[in-house]
């Protein structure tokens, strides 16, 4: 069965509890400490989680991973790193404050250090946590 990831985001102060139907089609409870997040697999479509009581619905589409930003408590900054010769300037930057979306980033997080790269440079995108950025 294709299933859908979703990366749960609680950048909130205080724990909070989901409740949503998993890739098996039972329902999951699970609590989430303050600032964690956690990867649950889900069935395709419609993604209803139930957060402190309150219905969300969402939609899932194959092969992309998702991410819930529960309260949209945190902010996600998408931008770019170049490997190879090049500088680091001109890079796509935007802030993402919404409740759910489909991660557009090929690193997650955090990029590599280094790639091993054939001929010329590579630009990468990669999604933060904008509390990550130092």
């Amino acid at each position: 069965m294709v299933s859908s990831r979703v990366i749960i985001d609680n950048w909130t102060e205080t724990v909070k509890t989901v409740k949503f139907k998993d890739i098996s089609g039972d329902t999951k409870t699970i609590s989430l400490a303050p600032k964690s997040s956690r990867n649950i697999e889900v069935p395709l479509g419609s993604f209803s989680p139930i957060v402190d009581g309150i219905v969300k619905d969402f939609s899932c589409r194959p092969y992309v991973d998702h991410i819930f930003n529960i309260d949209t408590a945190q902010a996600y900054i998408l931008t770019e790193v170049k490997y190879g010769n090049s500088q680091n300037d001109d890079l796509k930057f935007e802030i993402i404050r919404d409740e759910f979306f489909e991660n557009p980033a090929e690193f997650l997080f955090e990029a590599p250090e280094a790639l091993i790269i054939k001929d010329g440079d590579q630009t990468k995108s990669v999604l933060y946590r904008s509390d990550d950025i130092k």
